[in-house]
């Protein structure tokens, strides 16, 4: 995500999650990750995890939160976004999550 040019840009990462075997053969992969992006990483609980009613935040909803979020702020800082997703998850998912949950920022200044 490059939050000056309000731009989403999503990296496939689809493949077994790291660990899980130890002769899985992983394909290497190279993206540009310029001054103002974000490389925003997370774990399958973030868009899986039920709210109260069952719905799931999934990775339409997560994309269309952050296209809202860099579209209706002036703030250009990556600490903002991050603890936007954390409360929006603690407020409505959190109580329902039974599995690892990670949510980890990068941002080239």
């Amino acid at each position: 995500m490059n939050i000056r040019e309000k731009t989403i840009r999503k990296i496939d990462s689809a493949g077994l999650p790291i660990g899980i075997s130890s002769s899985y053969s992983y394909e290497h992969k190279t993206s540009d990750f310029k001054k103002g992006d974000i490389l925003i990483l997370y774990s399958d609980a973030l868009i899986e995890t039920e709210d109260l009613h069952g719905n799931m935040l999934g990775l339409e909803k997560l994309e269309s939160m952050l296209t809202n979020y860099i579209n209706s702020t002036n703030s250009l800082m990556s600490e903002k976004l991050f603890d936007h997703i954390m409360e929006t998850f603690a407020k409505n998912y959190m109580m329902r999550l039974t599995d690892d949950y990670t949510l980890v920022f990068f941002e080239r200044i």
